[in-house]
């Protein structure tokens, strides 16, 4: 005898329907749900039939969420703010787990973040980080990821913001380099050319030349390292390379404001919450190494 169709949306359908919408394709979708595409597909067609509505317009884009769609994802959301406000007040017994998306900009997550996340690992064997590392901001409030870690503190949005710490940038070269008045000066391609540091190289460049681009502060440091002119870096990144010396020109320094960021309705949820107090005492505990006053 057939099944009869469901009038109610199933629970696995809509965490499917969320993932897609996070993601925007099947295959994309699969991967990081460790199933095949057609089973995303068919989870997909389930919801759209339950609900009567379509949820996304397939374009060459991918998939976006179509106003139907949005409503759909809001409610999945209260519904999962509901379930991790559950389990917050009643915790399961044993070890938190579950996966945590942090995202930061990938210099302060390859030169300072990592080797510092194997303590929480450690102590939560059981909870996956899932980093991402991207050049542009992933959106928090799009649900791509779960908590992010920020050069710039946003001013709209449903967020948590705390203020998690300082960075201190100075001018950075080889000790021989540092001696030559005409040395030039590495900076950001156009992609980086808002940045703070960008800028400030800008103002310096008025009396020294560009002699390298980037869009990767690491790939900047390791060119100052080699030689080929000064580079402002955060100091965390320059302590990588031994022989990187400071370089005192004016206005050659620079602070910025590091935040962490969390939906509102995320901060109940047992893993996020401990990730994120995680990363705020770490990054309190090693001001020192930020060079941070």
């Amino acid at each position: 005898m057939a099944d009869k169709k469901r009038t109610e949306p199933d629970w696995e359908d809509l965490r499917y329907f969320a993932a897609l919408s996070q993601h925007g394709s099947l295959s994309a979708t699969a991967r990081r749900l460790g199933v095949n595409h057609a089973t995303v597909a068919r989870r997909l067609a389930a919801l759209e039939a339950c609900l009567g509505q379509r949820l996304f317009e397939r374009g060459p884009q991918g998939y976006v969420l179509t106003k139907a769609g949005q409503r759909v994802l809001m409610a999945s959301r209260q519904m999962e703010a509901a379930a991790g406000r559950l389990e917050s007040e009643h915790p399961a017994e044993g070890e938190p787990g579950g996966t945590v998306r942090l995202t930061t900009i990938r210099s302060f997550a390859d030169g300072f973040l990592v080797p510092h996340l194997a303590a929480f690992a450690r102590q939560y064997p059981r909870i996956e980080i899932e980093l991402i590392t991207e050049s542009r901001n992933m959106n928090i409030d799009r649900r791509e990821v779960d908590i992010a870690l920020r050069f710039g503190r946003p001013q709209r949005g449903g967020f948590l913001v705390r203020h998690a710490g300082r960075l201190d940038f100075r001018l950075y070269a080889t000790k021989k380099i540092q001696k030559d008045p005409q040395a030039g000066l590495i900076t950001f391609d156009e992609s980086g050319s808002h940045l703070p540091e960008a800028q400030c190289l800008q103002r310096l460049a008025s009396t020294r030349p560009i002699v390298f681009r980037s869009n990767s502060q690491t790939a900047q440091a390791a060119a100052a390292a080699a030689g080929i002119g000064m580079a402002l870096l955060p100091v965390f990144l320059a302590r990588h390379h031994p022989g990187l010396v400071p370089v005192d020109l004016p206005e050659s320094r620079l602070e910025r404001d590091i935040w962490l960021l969390i939906r509102k309705e995320q901060r109940q949820i047992r893993r996020i919450a401990l990730l994120a107090d995680f990363l705020m005492g770490c990054l309190d505990r090693h001001r020192a190494l930020l060079g941070a006053s």
